[in-house]
């Protein structure tokens, strides 16, 4: 960014890629610099790496039907290794005690797992794009769920008020918005939550694709105006 510019700089981790020559900000980079969380950032970085671990196991269960709980066996190449080290090691000094064994996937998948199927090939975090509105996003799972198209993410937040439900749903918007148009009929988050006894909770279905999509595309207006891409 030249000096003087009138655009303000990408906010800390955010991500960017290239594609046919224009600049693509990720799902989550617009959400985040358009809605930033105010909390210090060593323990946002703990959270992240639960987040990380568990979502890296979820990835290996969907496309292997196997739940692996030694993470240091999930990792396929040597940046993934490295990142798993780093995230557990995050875990292992970290000031909140905080431990991927308390989100309790499996204990979901037996309750509710005979409502989703695969669809489309499509397994665990599949990178999309949007030209018409140019951003990117690796979203969860493109499913189905109760035998229709669902846009499905994997939550490891402790609590979902409905401002936090209001990012996750244009979340999904937006990366259900990367699919055929009209394919995805609804957005499905699961909360695999470390807050609940059981370290999970019942799926949180939305229909209403289009309205979160309209509210996610404004941001990214919003983000254009800030960041001039």
């Amino acid at each position: 960014m030249q000096l003087g510019s009138r655009y303000r700089p990408l906010p800390r981790g955010a991500r960017v890629t290239e594609r046919n020559g224009l600049r693509y900000p990720s799902v989550t980079t617009v959400l985040s610099a358009v809605y930033p969380i105010i909390f210090p950032e060593h323990k946002l970085r703990q959270y992240a790496a639960r987040g990380w671990i568990v979502h890296a196991q979820i990835r290996h269960f969907l496309q292997t039907g196997r739940w692996e709980r030694d993470v240091m066996k999930i990792p396929r190449t040597e940046d993934e290794m490295l990142r798993m080290c780093v995230e557990v090691e995050t875990l292992r000094t970290g000031s909140l005690g905080l431990s991927w064994r308390d989100c309790n996937f499996p204990g979901f998948w037996d309750k509710h797992g005979k409502l989703f199927k695969p669809w489309n090939d499509k397994t665990g975090e599949n990178t999309c794009f949007n030209d018409q509105y140019r951003y990117f996003g690796t979203s969860d799972w493109p499913c189905l769920y109760k035998d229709e198209p669902a846009m499905v993410d994997f939550k490891t937040s402790m609590h979902y008020p409905a401002f936090r439900m209001d990012k996750f749903f244009k979340q999904t918007a937006a990366y259900s918005r990367c699919e055929a148009a009209g394919e995805i009929k609804q957005m499905v988050i699961v909360p695999i939550n470390p807050g609940n006894k059981c370290g999970f909770g019942k799926p949180m279905v939305n229909r209403m694709v289009d309205l979160y999509f309209n509210g996610f595309a404004r941001d990214r207006r919003v983000f254009n105006r800030i960041y001039g891409f």
